[in-house]
């Protein structure tokens, strides 16, 4: 569109600035041809913009789906994704979580008892606690550490990653009370990616002491450790 085109202005452009603020990946979506690209360079004008309709990065997207995304600037606005599903799960998205788990309980329809019953729908609840526990601690005491979810095409993921500055470090939970080398397998991808900017790791889980994980690097770490920090 040419820049001097008159463009009406959208109600979702500052829904998009308020996404934009605290998400590092935003994706817009709606019909064809209904002004998607033209919002989307109009609200961040200043950034590299990259189309899976040119030929030759559709086919470095479809080929090498983790390479392009390393090559791409840290900036940029990527259309017409669609077109390379693979690249979806390469771009490191947001992960939901409700910070409040006693809501989060309820919606779900689980009490204390469920935590031996139902424990497959209690793990993801007490992921979400995790998460919820440490981010309140970290605004008060760390307040430029940043929390994050890793998750690579490979669907490989580490439940948090905390950062600060360059410094990586990662966190697995798991609900059971017994752990092997496959529960840090996540952690190991995340250390393999960040090299010497991985500063360190431990698995949470619902045993008493904390051990090493057998033929793993990795520390497991009792849940109730949390309420010491």
């Amino acid at each position: 569109m040419d820049a001097d085109f008159p463009h009406d202005p959208r109600t979702l452009a500052v829904a998009l600035r308020t996404a934009l603020a605290d998400t590092p990946v935003v994706c817009l979506l709606g019909p064809r041809q209904c002004g998607k690209t033209t919002l989307a360079k109009t609200v961040e004008s200043d950034r590299a913009y990259v189309t899976l309709d040119e030929e030759s990065y559709l086919n470095t997207a479809t080929q090498d789906p983790d390479g392009f995304v390393d090559r791409l600037p840290k900036r940029v606005i990527l259309d017409e994704v669609q077109r390379a599903p693979g690249l979806l799960t390469a771009i490191k998205a947001p992960k939901i979580h409700l910070v409040d788990s006693g809501l989060a309980a309820t919606l779900a329809d689980l009490s204390a008892p469920d935590w031996l019953s139902r424990l497959d729908r209690m793990g993801h609840l007490l992921k979400s606690f995790v998460v919820q526990k440490i981010h309140a601690q970290a605004a008060w005491t760390d307040p430029d550490l940043r929390l994050w979810h890793y998750r690579d095409k490979d669907q490989v993921e580490v439940d948090l990653v905390m950062t600060r500055g360059e410094k990586v470090w990662g966190v697995e939970v798991k609900a059971s009370r017994s752990l092997d080398r496959n529960d840090g397998k996540g952690l190991d991808r995340l250390a393999a990616q960040c090299g010497a900017d991985f500063q360190g790791r431990c698995v949470l889980y619902d045993g008493r002491d904390v051990l090493p994980i057998p033929g793993s690097p990795h520390l497991a770490v009792p849940l109730r450790m949390l309420w010491d920090l």
